[in-house]
């Protein structure tokens, strides 16, 4: 969390070429000299709020939302995802730490492999 990049007024990152689905979003944005310095953070087509304020500073070693990162729900139709920061004062002291994008099982995956364990304990069971 102490390499970053200043956020310089609307900062846009794109990320192309992902597997249309749903994603969730963390987006780190913490001051690296640790003071309190509003990040506002959005991502279009997000199912949760826009923008989201992440403010610092960094609580030691642990991670807080909305104090070190934001997080965002998206369904991407196209594979096409949109990240916007933006500092909000005169002066550009908020910083971003990082993007993370992770996959989001659907449903029917949880489903499916609810039911393959069911299945494997149940044979275990009639073994016995």
């Amino acid at each position: 969390m102490n390499d970053a990049n200043r956020i310089t007024g609307l900062d846009t990152y794109e990320f192309t070429g992902l597997a249309p689905g749903p994603y969730r979003v963390y987006t780190y944005a913490v001051r690296p000299q640790g003071s309190v310095v509003e990040a506002r953070i959005s991502v279009p087509g997000s199912t949760s709020r826009n923008p989201q304020i992440v403010t610092g500073p960094m609580p030691g070693n642990r991670f807080v939302y909305l104090q070190t990162h934001a997080i965002h729900d998206v369904v991407t139709p196209d594979g096409n995802l949109t990240v916007v920061a933006e500092h909000p004062g005169g002066v550009p002291n908020a910083y971003l730490n990082g993007i993370q994008i992770v996959v989001v099982p659907e449903p029917a995956t949880f489903v499916s492999l609810a039911g393959g364990a069911f299945l494997v304990w149940l044979s275990r069971r009639r073994r016995r």
